[in-house]
């Protein structure tokens, strides 16, 4: 089985004690817009089923056999709900953090298994930092956020986020970092506004 979510394409191998027929059904989810690729032995199979549904495979299935799912994902913007100026990236099912790093999250700052005995002390201060703004429409955003070069799922912003761009990744993936989930969206106009009356 090929990992996923690492892939796009997940694969099974069957093994079977004599040829037995049933069906297989896969998940096609809602968010795979750009469809849903299956194969059986290297041969693709007619896809009927709409997105939100299952893909049934009725076949006899014997040892050797192999299933092959594919699932291309894409970027997409999902709205806070009833809050729409604010937006999370996902990259298909992949909820994308904005990685805001580590400064001044010292080892006694940290609660959890990581922390030192005793947990954190009433003494001890997170100095906070600023949270980027994503300036523009939701209709431009996508166009300002580029795939590195490696691993999968890991995005960055250009001429996007304010004051600086930032990095995107899997919130899984996400262990003692600063992050955030859901991005403030405004205008230029209403960036340059703010801004501007903050300055002395």
């Amino acid at each position: 089985m090929v990992a996923y979510p690492e892939a796009d394409t997940t694969r099974l191998t069957f093994t079977t004690v004599k040829p037995e027929r049933f069906t297989v059904r896969l998940r096609y989810p809602a968010w795979a817009q750009d469809g849903i690729f299956v194969t059986v032995n290297g041969v693709q199979e007619e896809i009927t089923a709409k997105p939100g549904s299952y893909v049934a495979v009725d076949r006899t299935w014997k040892t050797g056999d192999v299933l092959e799912l594919r699932l291309p994902m894409r970027l997409h913007i999902e709205p806070l709900p009833n809050h729409p100026e604010y937006v999370a990236v996902m990259h298909g099912p992949i909820v994308l953090a904005g990685d805001l790093g580590r400064e001044g999250l010292t080892h006694a700052n940290r609660y959890g298994l990581w922390a030192p005995p005793g947990g954190r002390q009433p003494s001890d201060t997170v100095p906070p930092i600023v949270v980027p703004t994503f300036v523009g429409d939701v209709a431009g955003i996508l166009a300002k956020i580029h795939p590195d070069a490696t691993p999968l799922h890991s995005f960055h912003t250009t001429g996007l986020a304010q004051p600086h761009d930032v990095h995107l990744v899997p919130f899984w993936k996400l262990f003692a970092e600063r992050y955030t989930v859901y991005w403030k969206l405004t205008s230029p106009e209403e960036w340059k506004r703010t801004n501007s009356s903050a300055r002395p």
